[in-house]
């Protein structure tokens, strides 16, 4: 467990104090993450010991046709690349394994991401600066979703970056079918607690450099 980063958080009532709770977290996480980063950059690999545990308790027998959702990292995020490898180096002799990535809707629409198979060599940068599929790749629904976040505790819930479009998407998905939502992050970015109101979604499983935390839900 690393040293806490706030005291047990007040009584909040409000959005607005949640908000103005998350809005700290994020500074300080994001600078917690950058040093994490430059330490590992070079040689980050998820633990054996974290891998070992998430496959056995998480997916050891998952649907034979499983399509698990990735990110392409931004600035100081930590790469999904290893567990990506390592899904397909178990699972490619077993199941029907399809790779996705996130395509991130309009400013403003307040829609869920759609995801879309992914091919080698065909990202494009959204307008946020994201590579992501082109809008003709074919639309597919995740089994498995590696999601990006700045902080995380131990009841599951992440910090993102105040869009919302990981939580919307949760519930959208959640609504129709069960779907397992598996955090990524250095061990330092874990904090107490996470302000949250009803918006908010749990993932099911955080796996960073030392562990793999769950079943969180």
């Amino acid at each position: 467990m690393p040293p806490s980063a706030h005291a047990e958080p007040p009584n909040l009532t409000s959005r607005s104090e949640i908000d103005g709770e998350k809005a700290a977290l994020r500074m300080m996480l994001r600078s917690r993450r950058a040093e994490a980063a430059a330490l590992d950059r070079a040689h980050y690999d998820v633990a054996e010991v974290a891998l070992s545990s998430f496959y056995h308790r998480a997916i050891a027998f998952p649907p034979r046709r499983t399509v698990i959702s990735a990110y392409v990292p931004m600035k100081d995020e930590i790469s999904p690349e290893t567990l990506l490898a390592d899904f397909e180096n178990v699972g490619a002799d077993h199941f029907d394994l399809t790779f996705a990535l996130p395509r991130t809707p309009p400013k403003g629409a307040g829609l869920p991401l759609s995801f879309h198979r992914f091919t080698p060599g065909s990202l494009v940068k959204s307008a946020f600066g994201v590579l992501e599929p082109p809008p003709e790749a074919p639309v597919v629904t995740p089994d498995i979703l590696l999601v990006p976040l700045l902080g995380f505790d131990r009841r599951g819930y992440r910090l993102g970056y105040g869009a919302g479009h990981y939580d919307r998407t949760l519930a959208e998905l959640r609504a129709r079918r069960p779907v397992l939502a598996v955090g990524l992050a250095w061990a330092c970015q874990e904090v107490d607690r996470i302000p949250t109101d009803a918006f908010d979604q749990q993932l099911d499983w955080v796996v960073t450099e030392h562990e793999a935390i769950g079943p969180l839900r």
